[in-house]
């Protein structure tokens, strides 16, 4: 017989992205990666016209770390 631990609780755990600007790391926590650009947007006081120069990656899913590879 084999047992299962599962969690019923409707808690949500954010996610972890680091957010990088002007050759700096940040670090947020939000739901997705829409709220992450716009809660380091509104961080890191960057304009609408700059934006372009903030970039996200996700680091951890449900706070277990997340490691991107290059399958190919």
């Amino acid at each position: 017989m084999v047992s299962l631990s599962v969690n019923y609780t409707r808690e949500k755990i954010m996610n972890g992205y680091i957010a990088l600007y002007l050759g700096e790391q940040y670090e947020i926590q939000a739901d997705d990666v829409w709220s992450a650009k716009q809660k380091a947007l509104k961080d890191l006081q960057v304009s609408k016209k700059k934006a372009w120069q903030v970039s996200i990656h996700l680091s951890q899913v449900n706070g277990a770390d997340y490691k991107h590879t290059a399958d190919f």
